[in-house]
């Protein structure tokens, strides 16, 4: 493949790992629901991305990548699940108090803390630069 897709694929995976920079850091700080679906489309389109150029990156450089995301992706999703949970018993009018709202809110709770270290344990090892470096970006 030429330069110029070499140049496209590096232009397009460092505005996504930017886009993931930035999810990243609005999760932390609100956790709410918009911010961790915002969270999870940014590491699925990066790692679509990785996917896609794959044979442009220096070898074997995605595999790791893609192995962190859906580790931080699988997190995410544990808190949109218990989110989707949430609303979907509230408009079906279930009271705050019945005790299957109570398990989703405290399961919700958990897994938020468990987005968030894992979220800190991103942030503190600064996976977007170790990434620009390693795929030569």
């Amino acid at each position: 493949m030429g330069e110029s897709m070499r140049a496209y694929a590096g232009q397009q995976t460092a505005l996504l790992l930017g886009r993931l920079s930035v999810a990243v850091n609005r999760a932390a700080r609100d956790a709410d629901a918009a911010s961790i679906h915002d969270l999870r489309v940014a590491m699925r389109r990066l790692s679509r991305c990785l996917r896609v150029f794959a044979p442009l990156y220096p070898d074997g450089s995605w595999k790791k990548m893609r192995r962190r995301i859906a580790s931080l992706l699988a997190a995410a999703g544990a808190v949109r699940d218990c989110d989707i949970a949430l609303e979907l018993v509230a408009r079906a009018g279930v009271s705050r108090r019945n005790a299957m709202v109570t398990q989703l809110a405290a399961q919700r709770r958990k897994a938020g803390r468990d987005l968030l270290l894992e979220i800190r344990r991103w942030k503190s090892r600064d996976y977007p630069r170790q990434w620009r470096s390693r795929l030569e970006l």
